[in-house]
């Protein structure tokens, strides 16, 4: 079985990749990344990656802050690569299984924060609307016969140990990372905001199962969202101290009106009866996250 990974070059992706490598079924592992010379909106190059493939991982994305400054070319890449991605699958002899990396974001805000299968999808922004817009076209294309199409709504995946400046959607990993290293960080929201988060080794399951399961388990929309931990950066301290000990660096609160504005509109914590189906359920707490991390600050090792 031939297997591509589109954004293959990123944190998630290359972690998906290294767990592929280990199932005797798949011959070959392709990969697709800017970083490589790719380019989605190629559609030849798209096709060329696509032939003769069973199963098609979709990471490749223009996010958050990228596509806020540069809308349209994050729309060229979103949409239209994507588009060229499930034109090319398509028009081969048999429909593909088509994981896309969908997120939490979609869903939008909520009065109590708690999400599941049943919220309508309220998220905006160049991001969000990308997501829920191809999320919806790969459901139509799987029930076209096009592809045997899957979105798995991802949240913060924890812990991302490559950034060192603090960032949006992934502070909580930058607030583990800065712990772990003893340096001073500043949390741009107050301390006690909880964020639906889940572990590297959780969302990397996660795309696996995606893959491997029956599209009809994902429902009429084809989508699913992984069920989550709530985490605040005070929660994610006293994790750190517990499992790493008392560290030097200081937390202290620094607000920022963009950050705060934008994870109100986040999810607190995400529940899936589908993905539950599948196995999916949240089985980690934030010292198991910290203590991966510990072990294994790279995340290299097979989840």
């Amino acid at each position: 079985m031939r297997v591509l990974v589109t954004g293959s070059e990123g944190f998630l992706a290359a972690r998906l990749i290294s767990t592929l490598r280990i199932d005797p079924r798949i011959s070959e592992i392709r990969r697709f990344d800017r970083a490589l010379g790719h380019d989605l909106r190629d559609s030849r190059a798209v096709a060329a990656a696509v032939a003769d493939c069973a199963r098609i991982y979709h990471l490749a994305f223009v996010t958050g802050a990228t596509a806020a400054r540069d809308w349209a070319g994050a729309l060229e890449t979103n949409i239209v690569g994507t588009a060229n991605l499930l034109a090319a699958c398509a028009r081969l002899a048999h429909a593909p299984v088509f994981v896309f990396a969908s997120a939490v974001a979609v869903y939008g805000p909520t009065p109590d924060g708690i999400v599941d299968d049943d919220t309508p999808a309220t998220g905006t922004g160049p991001y969000a609307s990308a997501k829920r817009a191809l999320e919806i076209l790969i459901a139509d294309a799987a029930r076209s016969g096009r592809v045997d199409g899957r979105s798995i709504r991802l949240p913060t995946t924890m812990v991302r140990p490559a950034r060192i400046e603090p960032t949006t959607a992934g502070f909580l990993s930058d607030l583990v990372v800065a712990r772990a290293n003893g340096r001073d960080f500043a949390a741009h929201l107050p301390l006690d905001t909880p964020v639906a988060v889940a572990g590297l080794r959780r969302t990397v399951s996660a795309l696996r199962v995606a893959g491997e399961a029956e599209g009809a388990a994902f429902g009429p929309a084809r989508v699913a969202g992984l069920p989550t931990i709530a985490a605040s950066a005070r929660a994610v301290m006293a994790a750190c101290d517990r499992v790493l000990g008392p560290r030097p660096g200081a937390v202290v609160e620094r607000p920022d009106a963009r950050v705060q504005a934008l994870i109100a509109t986040w999810p607190q914590v995400v529940r899936s009866a589908r993905a539950s189906a599948l196995g999916l359920d949240a089985d980690e707490t934030l010292d198991d996250i910290v203590r991966r991390y510990r072990d294994d600050p790279d995340g290299v090792q097979n989840p």
